[in-house]
């Protein structure tokens, strides 16, 4: 059972506007990572799941993974201006391993009322440097 709240997959797979525009990453092997970014960042998705190690963000190093097999939707992402501003890393997820971090609109995490969950904005993180996008 999906909870309340607005998501897209981020492989938006499953929606009208990336079937018909949608790019492929050509550098990839990864035949199923057609995406838009900028419109999946536009809808403001409350949760987004991505293919990032929560442990090497919260140490403050870059991300490997912004450079494989899914760099440009992994790069359109994190050089979004709305995710640089609208959103936070959860830093204490529910991570059972170390290939996905957590992000939540900081707003949703807000109405959220979950004091037990710990957002760090985006802008406070390695994934607003330059350097590592």
């Amino acid at each position: 059972m999906v909870s309340a709240g607005r998501y897209i997959d981020m492989l938006a797979l499953n929606d009208a506007h990336i079937a018909k525009y949608g790019q492929v990453d050509t550098k990839s092997k990864m035949q199923d990572s057609k995406t838009d970014m900028n419109y999946v960042l536009a809808r403001r998705p409350n949760i987004i799941v991505g293919f990032l190690q929560s442990a090497s963000l919260l140490a403050n190093q870059c991300q490997a993974e912004m450079h494989g097999d899914r760099s440009r939707m992994m790069h359109d992402v994190v050089s979004n201006p709305i995710f640089q501003h609208e959103y936070v890393l959860v830093a204490n997820g529910p991570y059972q391993e170390d290939s996905q971090a957590v992000f939540l609109r900081a707003d949703y995490l807000k109405r959220l009322a979950a004091p037990e969950l710990v957002g760090i904005p985006i802008a406070k993180t390695i994934l607003a440097s330059p350097d590592c996008q």
